[in-house]
């Protein structure tokens, strides 16, 4: 199976390592050329996991790599998410420490991992894909 690769750029644009004057430097460094806080890159792999989305702002994040629906300081932990959702093959990939991922009692089958606080990212799975994966305060 082929993953496309996509790079995704959260907050401030990313100056490009080909764009500085100093290339040919071996001492050369890329974090030099970052913003130093406003800037969060995450690669995301595409292969089609995701079916579809209930909550705009994720999906948003997903197909432009940024959104102003999700708060700031969800926005990294949501596109990590993301990211790791496109490349699960079920939905218990996704049992990683800190993520508290489990199990809703719902009809369909739907789960759940937190990003912050109240808040997590739920999703259902049915064919090999997630469906209508949600960014929500359920308590």
């Amino acid at each position: 199976m082929i993953l496309q690769l996509q790079r995704v750029q959260v907050g401030a644009a990313l100056q490009r390592r080909d764009q500085n004057p100093i290339k040919g430097n071996p001492h050369f460094s890329l974090r030099s050329t970052i913003d130093p806080i406003d800037t969060v890159n995450h690669i995301i792999y595409t292969r089609g996991v995701i079916e579809s989305f209930r909550h705009k702002g994720l999906e948003e994040l997903y197909s432009t790599g940024k959104s102003r629906r999700i708060g700031s300081e969800s926005i990294g932990k949501c596109a990590r998410i993301l990211q790791l959702l496109e490349l699960a093959d079920k939905p218990e990939d996704l049992n990683i420490a800190g993520f508290r991922f489990h199990g809703l009692h719902s009809d369909p089958k739907r789960w759940s991992v937190r990003v912050s606080g109240n808040y997590r990212i739920t999703f259902g799975w049915s064919g090999g894909k997630a469906q209508e994966v949600d960014f929500e305060d359920y308590h």
